[in-house]
């Protein structure tokens, strides 16, 4: 969910699975959470980025759908200003 959420908003996030679990670093367990909804609520399409993660797909090997990625990454930044703003 980390990775996830980390390729979506397109920004790194300081914050361990484990540390999470535990109940430890509520302020980075927060941030995360916050950006997860975030990521939740941008109503992007997540296949690519799940596929990435998950280490299968064409998206990675094909370099077209790479480009194709890109142009996506624009549409993405654009739907999260939008609901940033909203």
């Amino acid at each position: 969910m980390i990775q996830l959420t980390e390729l979506i908003v397109g920004e790194e996030l300081d914050v361990k699975p484990t540390k999470v679990v535990a109940g430890h670093e509520p302020e980075k367990t927060n941030v995360f959470l916050q950006n997860m909804f975030r990521a939740a609520t941008a109503g992007i399409d997540t296949t690519p980025h799940v596929q990435q993660i998950l280490g299968g797909g064409a998206a990675q090997e094909d370099g077209g759908a790479q480009e194709d990625g890109g142009a996506g990454q624009d549409d993405q930044e654009e739907a999260m200003r939008q609901q940033m703003e909203a």
